[in-house]
């Protein structure tokens, strides 16, 4: 009976079997079903069964699950993406690149370079995936740099599976990654972001917004001189971070979100993250023509 080690062996193997397979099968559905309606349903059903026959039983196994879930998420959205303007055999190729990426990101979080006979097989591995995608030329297109991006998200899923996968039982663990890939792409289908109109140098949007992670900042400067909202604020904000370590010189509980032994440094980063998401939530919500303060409920002037 073989050992544990060529059964792993044998195992990805054939996984990279169905994974190479899913590609023609992808793009063909794409030609049925939206990309993130498609990456949703397959991940939501899956997580079903999985869940049904094995759930985590422990938080941490838990929590293991859904940052390993985010990976996915980031890889399979990318990918989908990608796969809306090129080609399958692109995909294919441009995806391979986590053969690269992998073992230069296992070795960074090492802090010490790749064995050469790693990265050797890394590369000849690429070479022969391209060899056999390349027959029809490779055209670079848009949806090339998703799958960069895509490649990417999947060696960094690879690395931290490495690190937790033999610490929980593998069915719950992988029930947990679907479920959060699905739930993720089920609101970015229901939370829309449309894009706006096209610029216009004549006609300029009251009021006019800026990014919501920068939105915080605006609010900010418009309370008095820009001076204090643009520079004097986050400086003392950058500073104050700057002096958190030096201030606080407690060792026990690093690591631990919320460890009771480090009420001062949970206390600053309570007061932060409050007053951040007041100053990012007034702008969002309660800001109108000419940067007024209008409630939610409240129409705007025209």
């Amino acid at each position: 009976m073989p050992n544990r080690t060529t059964l792993a062996a044998i195992s990805l193997a054939f996984a990279a079997f169905l994974f190479g397979a899913t590609f023609v099968v992808v793009k063909d559905a794409l030609d049925v079903l939206p990309p993130f309606g498609f990456v949703g349903w397959r991940f939501v059903i899956g997580a079903a069964v999985l869940l049904a026959i094995s759930r985590p039983r422990s938080r941490r196994a838990a929590t293991a699950g859904v940052i390993a879930g985010l990976w996915l998420f980031a890889g399979y959205a990318c990918q989908t993406k990608g796969l809306v303007t090129t080609s399958a055999s692109n995909s294919g190729l441009v995806t391979g690149l986590y053969v690269v990426f992998t073992p230069v990101f296992a070795a960074a979080l090492r802090r010490r370079a790749p064995r050469p006979a790693v990265f050797a097989g890394a590369v000849i591995a690429f070479a022969g995936l391209a060899a056999l995608t390349l027959s029809d030329g490779f055209a670079f297109r848009s949806g090339d740099l998703w799958t960069i991006a895509c490649a990417v998200a999947f060696a960094g899923h690879i690395v931290y599976l490495s690190r937790v996968a033999h610490r929980f039982p593998v069915i719950a663990l992988t029930g947990v990654q679907l479920a959060v890939t699905g739930v993720l792409v089920i609101l970015s289908i229901i939370l829309q972001a449309p894009l706006l109109d096209p610029a216009n140098f004549n006609a300029t949007p009251n009021p006019s917004k800026a990014p919501w992670y920068f939105l915080g900042l605006q609010e900010m400067v418009s309370w008095g001189r820009p001076i204090w909202g643009g520079v004097i604020a986050p400086g003392l904000i950058i500073l104050g971070l700057l002096l958190i370590p030096y201030a606080d010189r407690n060792k026990r509980g690093v690591g631990v979100w919320f460890a009771p032994e480090r009420r001062l440094a949970c206390t600053l980063f309570l007061i932060f993250s409050v007053a951040m998401t007041v100053v990012i939530v007034i702008g969002t919500f309660m800001r109108g023509p000419n940067w007024g303060f209008f409630w939610p409920w409240q129409q705007w002037p025209h």
